[in-house]
């Protein structure tokens, strides 16, 4: 029983399996405050076998990861699912990719302290392979105009949509949030952004952009990146300080920057660490910003919020004193 709500959707998905020769049996929507629509598909493919797919909707205005699975992204193929089909005609664009596991995020919450270090040394070590493969590949690419850098612009603007975020929850009475800690982030913010360039020097590489760990799938011990919208030839310490958004624990940070640094040998240790604090003032600030938009949306609960707020704001602190002293 198909269960598409737009039939239009359900026509671009069926004609792109019927090119492999697969049948669509069924249809779900994924729900989750994702910025793409997703639907968990049963197909039967040319063997006559069932197996479980995705398939990915963009909207108009974020698509840019259709053109990245076409050009730069199959040269990572063990960090990427499989690409089964592409939907892009008549405004509807969208791509079938394989269903390679669960968000890593659930598992590694479930972990103990030596679990945890596993697990993330393990990602870092995902990261760490995609970053060193891809470093002389990225000045090629951004040469030829096929990927960009990271926009310093940008990061501003998702740092004002947080403080408004913040300042809405002063509404709910909740979680400490008062006018005072909207004006002290606010303005944190207005100091850091003029100078972040002048911290975030360094060698620079193709970067996944956004390797939180619900962007990162788990399944039978293999590890791949998903959400490819804001890869680009940026910093590594932007990747690890977004992986690090969902490691609460202050000690696993250390942990995570000794293994990368033994992974990739590092020219200029303190230059690496000064990058990597403006990276994650600018990305916490932005992952907050998302998480309590996830929260006034339902899909984050109080008790979550409730532990994730305060050890972002000890997180923008500390980063914020360690630029500026």
């Amino acid at each position: 029983m198909l269960k598409f709500r737009e039939l239009e959707t359900e026509r671009f998905c069926l004609r792109a399996l019927h090119l492999r020769g697969w049948e669509l049996v069924e249809s779900n929507p994924i729900r989750g405050g994702y910025a793409a629509e997703l639907y968990r598909l049963t197909v039967r493919d040319e063997t006559g076998q069932l197996r479980e797919v995705i398939y990915k909707k963009f909207s108009p205005e974020r698509n840019s990861e259709l053109e990245l699975y076409r050009t730069v992204l199959p040269e990572v193929p063990h960090a990427i699912p499989t690409l089964y089909g592409v939907v892009d005609e008549d405004g509807e664009q969208g791509l079938i990719l394989e269903a390679a596991g669960v968000p890593v995020k659930a598992v590694f919450s479930e972990q103990d302290a030596q679990g945890k270090r596993e697990m993330l040394r393990g990602l870092l070590e995902l990261l760490a392979n995609l970053h060193t493969s891809l470093q002389e590949k990225s000045q090629h690419w951004l040469a030829k105009g096929q990927v960009s850098s990271y926009p310093f612009e940008s990061s501003a603007q998702w740092a004002e949509i947080t403080v408004q975020e913040l300042a809405g929850l002063t509404e709910h009475g909740k979680f400490g949030v008062d006018t005072e800690l909207v004006r002290e982030v606010r303005g944190m913010a207005a100091a850091f952004y003029p100078r972040y360039p002048e911290w975030a020097v360094g060698a620079t590489t193709y970067t996944h952009g956004d390797p939180h760990l619900e962007n990162i799938l788990i399944q039978n011990g293999h590890t791949r990146l998903i959400d490819w919208e804001w890869a680009c030839v940026s910093l590594p310490q932007r990747d690890l300080s977004i992986l690090l958004q969902d490691v609460l624990e202050d000690e696993l940070h250390e942990f995570a920057l000794e293994v990368y640094q033994e992974l990739v040998p590092i020219s200029n240790p303190s230059q690496f660490r000064t990058a990597f604090q403006a990276c994650l003032f600018d990305n916490t600030l932005m992952m907050l910003g998302w998480e309590i938009r996830k929260y006034l949306d339902g899909h984050l609960t109080d008790a979550e919020l409730a532990r994730i707020l305060p050890t972002k704001l000890r997180w923008l602190r500390t980063a914020y004193q360690s630029l500026f002293t």
